[in-house]
């Protein structure tokens, strides 16, 4: 199954209709030169300089702050220009008074941990049509891993450039490791003694639309990735060199593990209640102080404050597990909608996340998906190439993470519905999930607010074409001791005409948000896709029962289908039993990678759009004479 379906059917379809006219960037970065003067402990300035024109009014919009982040700690930033070329070819300068010194958005969730801040440029006179320019250094005054230069840059292919240039100037004594994509360029002559040259340079990039749905552009864009570090077993114990001191076992820590896990002696349930404490209790925020983008704070501290970022999240965890005798290790991920992983060991490249390996039982788990159960990982990390510090033997290994599996990730739905006399069904539905379909539905409805329940049904119904009412009554979403599920329950008035002969279309009776409508309506969204995109692999089952007044008769049933691909396997049977008719329904998608290639995705909709035309079929019913005269008296 796709990898979300909450209620987003208008704004895909709003998406692909721009897709389909001549794309109209906002802007257009008309020259980009970014040069790195880079000290052997790793310090380095930065001199930016950008000249951007504005193309129309989200131009305007996207460019009425041009924002610079960085740590006080480490960093300093200056503007050393900035004006604005009206379309008439007239300067105008950017007033000191308009370059604003501000707090990072997220350092106000945690002032103890964050030191961010943000340099907002802001720009006079802004209009389409009209050229903004800006010069900047940062200055990285203490390297965030002693005696080390990387980075990683992307240039987006929904960016449109005309002329980009990175240049790197470092000494030679510092052996940088590159891997650069659709960038042409490379080391040159540096004519100074002692100093390597690198020199990247990206031409004409036009703009291409953003498609929904797509994974990262980090992914398919021109990127380049530099690293002094000599592979990722160096990253991993660098990592940990600083990161281990931090998960000490304190009184407090151990004080609080017995607490937690007091009356069972089982290692695993007593890492299970262990995740369970720190997913529940510690508020995550993304912090970073300092070092603290690559440092994570003291277990003990993180445990008092009840807030942290995911490396915080796994330190105080591994700390706790540790009370207990418990073996863990850091491991670093990508969070976002991104699988690939340069050859270049970059520390804040790819790796922006962290999570927790226990070798024991060969598990991963992270503490910072609130609704994940234990063991289960959100399908954004799903298939991914992650580095963990400590496979179990005391060594680094890069470890692909498990993928979506049809065995572990399902969903379960069992329908009953009642055809009634005037027309109309009211039915219920019972649903269940499990593995990465477990994590969707808690985060989905845990938005649903008590008392809300109605709408939210509703919404639910009117999402998969019906209108009608319906109640919901959910299990709790923050108890990951079992599998969530909820039950619903419906009506749908005026559905059937059945003044004569008619044709009964069974509704879906998933009220879920997966299921095989949903699939069925994204998957064959599109005709072609550009870019690739995410897949679950999964279960979902829906078996569904339509009882018949009496008087009403079945002339035909829809006929069993199905449907083997390289993708999966769907399949459906109608059976009749009295006045009843059950509708089986299966889908099993089964890849073996967690992203759809677009050369793959005809399959996909090949697929999604059999099952569409199922979930289309129709009971062909004929009213008997006696059941009409009756409708007509009432």
């Amino acid at each position: 199954m796709p990898h979300k379906f909450l209620c987003t059917g208008v704004f895909l379809l709003m998406a692909a209709a721009a897709g389909a006219a001549t794309y109209s960037p906002s802007y257009t970065v008309l020259d980009s030169v970014a040069k790195y003067d880079v000290k052997a402990d790793g310090s380095f300035v930065e001199d930016v300089t950008e000249d951007l024109r504005l193309n129309n009014q989200a131009g305007v919009d996207d460019l009425s702050q041009y924002s610079i982040q960085f740590s006080t700690a480490l960093q300093s930033v200056e503007v050393l220009d900035a004006w604005t070329e009206t379309r008439d070819g007239k300067k105008l300068q950017v007033s000191r008074e308009n370059i604003l010194l501000q707090q990072a958005a997220g350092s106000a969730n945690a002032p103890m941990f964050d030191d961010s801040k943000v340099v907002n440029v802001v720009f006079p006179a802004l209009a389409p049509g009209v050229k903004i320019h800006i010069h900047f250094q940062r200055k990285q005054q203490v390297a965030e891993f002693p005696g080390v230069f990387a980075l990683e840059e992307h240039y987006s292919r929904n960016e449109d450039r005309d002329s980009t240039d990175l240049i790197i100037n470092a000494p030679t004594s510092m052996h940088l490791q590159v891997e650069a994509l659709q960038v042409p360029g490379g080391e040159e002559a540096s004519g100074k003694a002692g100093v390597s040259t690198w020199h990247w340079h990206l031409g004409r990039n036009a703009a291409e639309a953003p498609e929904s749905d797509a994974i990262s552009e980090v992914d398919y864009s021109p990127r380049i990735a530099v690293s002094t570090m000599n592979g990722y077993d160096e990253l991993a114990q660098a990592y940990l060199s600083r990161a281990n001191p931090k998960a000490a076992v304190t009184p407090y820590i151990r004080q609080l593990a017995d607490q937690i896990t007091s009356g069972t002696t089982d290692p695993k349930a007593q890492a299970e209640l262990l995740y369970r404490w720190v997913s529940k209790n510690i508020r995550y925020v993304a912090i970073y102080f300092g070092v603290g983008g690559v440092v994570p704070h003291e277990a003990d501290l993180v445990a008092h404050a009840l807030y942290g970022d995911c490396k915080d999240h796994v330190t105080l965890y591994q700390a706790l597990l540790a009370a207990k005798g418990i073996k863990s290790s850091p491991v670093l991920v990508n969070a976002e909608q991104s699988w690939w992983l340069s050859r270049v060991a970059v520390p804040t490249g790819a790796f922006n996340h962290a999570i927790t390996y226990l070798p024991q039982w060969n598990l991963f788990v992270d503490t910072t998906a609130q609704f994940a159960p234990f063991g289960v990982l959100p399908d954004v990390e799903s298939g991914k190439t992650a580095l963990v510090t400590d496979d179990g033997s005391g060594k680094p290994k890069l470890m692909a993470l498990p993928n979506s599996d049809p065995k572990t990730d399902r969903i379960s739905i069992t329908s009953e519905m009642k055809l009634m006399s005037d027309g109309s069904i009211k039915g219920s539905s019972d649903v269940h999930h499990q593995g990465v379909y477990d994590v969707m539905a808690r985060s989905a409805f845990s938005e649903v607010t008590p008392g809300t329940e109605g709408e939210a049904a509703s919404k639910l119904l009117s999402a998969r074409g019906l209108q009608g009412s319906g109640s919901l009554t959910l299990s709790n979403v923050y108890d990951l001791t079992h599998p969530f599920g909820y039950q619903s329950a419906f009506e749908l008035p005026d559905f059937v005409d059945l003044t004569g002969p008619t044709a009964v279309v069974v509704p879906s009776g998933e009220d879920s948000i997966v299921g095989l409508a949903a699939f069925a309506s994204w998957g064959g969204e599109m005709t072609a896709r550009r870019y690739p995109t995410m897949l679950d692999s999964g279960y979902c089952e829906e078996n569904a029962t339509l009882k018949l007044p009496t008087g009403v008769e079945v002339l035909a049933l829809p006929r069993p289908v199905s449907i083997d691909t390289p993708l999966g396997h769907y399949e459906a049977s109608y059976q009749r039993e009295g006045n009843a008719v059950h509708i089986h329904r299966v889908l099993v998608l089964n890849d073996s990678s967690p992203v759809l290639s677009p050369e793959r995705y005809p399959l996909l909709r090949k697929l999604a759009r059999f099952v569409a035309h199922d979930l289309r079929a129709q009971i062909l019913l004929q009213p008997t004479a006696t059941f009409l005269a009756q409708a007509q008296t009432h």
